[in-house]
């Protein structure tokens, strides 16, 4: 009885001719596809730290109103004091004594620590600087007439993009890009 041809003898597998076009195409997208990729990682990034940082900033308004106490949210680089810059960290404090000033006597609320310094550049024009401050009715408290707004801004080493938070007289924050 015949048997139909058979595949017995010849060997499966790519040539090297096809090994080398599919490393150049895999090459050829990769190359592309690198960089947007990481313009996705560093527009994330600077989403992340413009919402910790906003969020930051309604939980030292709601402490006012809750405590119906100033809350004070500032610089730290120690998470104790209000010293250093925003890239630092910040902390958030419940004003006890009402003196405007961080001292033993207030109950610190959150503590948040330094994002990557060579990663997030985080710069302010606040009426007081490095630091946002709430009374009870949830109204910014400033220099001067006792009311400020200021812009904060936030930035991604090596991304041209960048967000600001820009707080009202009526201490509502608002975000647009930059």
């Amino acid at each position: 009885m015949k048997t139909p041809l058979s595949t017995a003898g010849r060997q499966t597998g790519f040539t090297l001719l096809e090994l080398m076009v599919t490393v150049a195409v895999a090459t050829i997208l990769l190359a592309i596809a690198v960089p947007s990729f990481q313009d996705v990682i560093r527009r994330n990034r600077l989403a992340a730290a413009t919402n910790d940082f906003l969020a930051s900033i309604y939980y030292t308004r709601s402490e006012a109103v809750k405590e119906d106490k100033r809350a004070i949210m500032c610089a730290s680089s120690n998470g104790s004091t209000c010293t250093g810059s925003w890239a630092d960290g910040w902390i958030v404090v419940v004003d006890s004594n009402r003196n405007d000033e961080v001292d033993e006597t207030d109950k610190l609320v959150l503590v948040r620590e330094a994002l990557s310094s060579d990663v997030f550049n985080i710069t302010d024009n606040l009426p007081v600087a490095s630091r946002i401050a709430y009374i009870p009715s949830g109204r910014v408290r400033g220099r001067g007439n006792g009311r400020g707004n200021g812009t904060i801004t936030i930035a991604v080493s090596g991304y041209d993009a960048k967000k600001e938070i820009t707080i009202s007289n009526s201490g509502r924050p608002r975000v647009k890009d930059g």
